[in-house]
């Protein structure tokens, strides 16, 4: 084979592999269809209460202060379908905020709650960022026994 057609076959070869590789990413990565599909993978989780795969998306840090075993301590309430409401990906690509909709069963009685989730991009992939902060409300002592100030 002549050198030309060397080089035009390489150029060829190097452009499809380009092409493949462009494809790929925007199919994967941090698009709003890849944030899409771990929030309904976090909220079917949710549904078939496996929470050790809601455990699995959350982000590092909060992996850091909340061991796996514990988090499967704490109670969950029990969805029952759920619906993303809106989903906004931050001009950075490097956070989201979401919120969805979804009903729970207590006692006979279906309830309608929204709840609004934040997401970040790291290692490749979207991550639920959720506080790891006990909530305390006005009134309850914190973890100091004392009362908030008023």
């Amino acid at each position: 084979m002549s050198y030309p057609k060397r080089t035009l076959l390489l150029f060829i070869c190097v452009a499809a592999l380009f092409g493949v590789a462009y494809l790929t990413s925007l199919t994967t990565g941090n698009t709003e269809d890849a944030l899409r599909e771990q929030i309904v993978a976090e909220w079917e989780a949710k549904v078939n209460q496996n929470f050790g795969a809601v455990y699995d998306m959350t982000a590092n840090a909060y992996k850091k202060m909340v061991k796996r075993d514990k988090f499967l301590q704490r109670g969950h309430i029990s969805v029952k379908e759920y619906s993303v409401k809106e989903l906004k990906i931050a001009d950075s690509g490097k956070e989201a905020r979401a919120v969805i909709e979804f009903i729970t069963s207590q006692m006979g009685f279906e309830f309608t709650f929204k709840s609004k989730e934040t997401w970040i991009w790291e290692d490749g992939a979207w991550h639920l960022n959720i506080s790891p902060v006990p909530l305390t409300l006005p009134g309850m002592s914190g973890r100091s026994g004392k009362s908030p100030a008023p």
